[in-house]
């Protein structure tokens, strides 16, 4: 019955919210694949949910579709979507080694997602702390996939990611 309602929203929901929805659907997927260690579908995955976030925004202010639950949306998607790409530790066994600072920095990102949605405060602006560290996240990942990793980009992209998260956090708590 869930389902089949789901199935239902979707079906009935705009362009951009579908288009997010992608997202969602490669969250399992890259698991899966990381778990079976298939780099170049996990690759492959891991850029089309990349470009999905891209075009989500863009797709919603040409048809004019914003939402506010389309921003929430975006939001949990986003959440889910960037850390399931650091699951590529299952086949980079330098990632892998920074185990405490990913589950840290996840941990973080956990705390400032559910006081924005205890405080009602889920469908906000996406504010550029948040898409510069998406868009780092992006690329470290498929960098460290293709080219190998770096212990320089990876603090990089935890630094961002920390301060996402304090500045997603400070703007619920105070708004």
């Amino acid at each position: 019955d869930t389902f089949i309602k789901l199935t239902l929203h979707t079906i009935s929901m705009n362009p951009a919210n579908a288009v997010t929805s992608l997202r969602l659907i490669i969250v399992p997927l890259l698991a899966y694949t990381a778990t079976i260690q298939s780099r170049t579908i996990f690759l492959a995955l891991f850029v089309i949910g990349g470009l999905s976030d891209a075009i989500d925004g863009v797709i919603a202010r040409k048809l004019k579709c914003q939402t506010p639950w389309g921003s929430a949306f975006d939001t949990v998607a986003d959440v889910l979507f960037y850390p399931a790409g650091l699951l590529s530790a299952l086949f980079i066994p330098e990632l892998a080694e920074q185990w405490q600072i990913i589950v840290g920095v996840i941990a973080l990102l956990g705390i400032a997602m559910t006081t924005c949605a205890l405080r009602g405060k889920m469908s906000i602006e996406h504010k550029w702390t948040a898409k510069i560290g998406s868009l780092c996240m992006f690329l470290f990942i498929i960098y460290t996939i293709t080219i190998g990793y770096s212990t320089i980009f990876f603090s990089i992209v935890a630094i961002l990611a920390i301060i996402a998260a304090v500045d997603k956090f400070i703007w619920c708590v105070r708004c």
